[in-house]
């Protein structure tokens, strides 16, 4: 994971209505698919059984698992514990 200038606070919370383990919800406002490259724009959210990525636009590859949020990102681990709260975030969810 990659974050520039980031808030980090620790979690205790469990994970409230998580989607099934093998799952992977995206959302947004707009939504473009160019092959396997997700393009969620406002509102953007993608949700995992143990973690949300929350921003105003994310990009999101289904078949490489990996995500770049930007704008106002919000980053929840429910496993780890972590809160992150930054400008800009890359996850690779298979990991």
């Amino acid at each position: 994971m990659a974050i520039l200038q980031a808030a980090v606070v620790k979690r205790t919370d469990p994970r409230p209505n998580p989607p099934p383990l093998d799952k992977i919800y995206v959302r947004a406002v707009t939504q473009e698919l160019e092959g396997s490259m997700r393009k969620l724009r406002g509102a953007a959210r993608v949700d995992t059984s143990n973690m949300t990525l929350q921003a105003d636009e994310i990009d999101y590859d289904e078949e490489r698992g990996y995500a770049e949020a930007r704008g106002h990102v919000i980053f929840d681990h429910y496993e780890g514990g972590e809160h992150i709260e930054a400008e800009r975030v890359e996850y690779n969810l298979k990991d």
